[in-house]
């Protein structure tokens, strides 16, 4: 399967599983709502419970959250791309 058709399935709502530095993860669309619900249900995650997000950019990353703190700025210019999690508030657009 090449690229666009793995893109085609994640526009379309679909889940892909990825390896990542430390698990292998579940991928979704995170502003599909139907696709959110299929990961929590997957994974057996309660509705409330938060979903990390994998983002390409910091300029993605700041198109979901809301509020940075000037230190998880700094921490993400120093070390992006690369393995570092920041916890942020997302928007309320992303699904619940």
């Amino acid at each position: 399967m090449n690229l666009k058709a793995y893109v085609d399935m994640l526009r379309a709502g679909g889940i892909l599983a990825c390896p990542t530095e430390t698990q292998v993860g579940l991928l979704a669309d995170a502003l599909n709502e139907r696709a959110v619900q299929s990961i929590c249900a997957m994974k057996q995650r309660p509705p409330h419970e938060p979903i990390p997000l994998i983002v390409p950019s910091l300029e993605v990353a700041l198109g979901l959250v809301g509020d940075v703190s000037t230190h998880a700025l700094e921490l993400a210019k120093a070390h992006w791309p690369g393995p570092l999690t920041l916890v942020l508030r997302g928007q309320a657009r992303l699904p619940g």
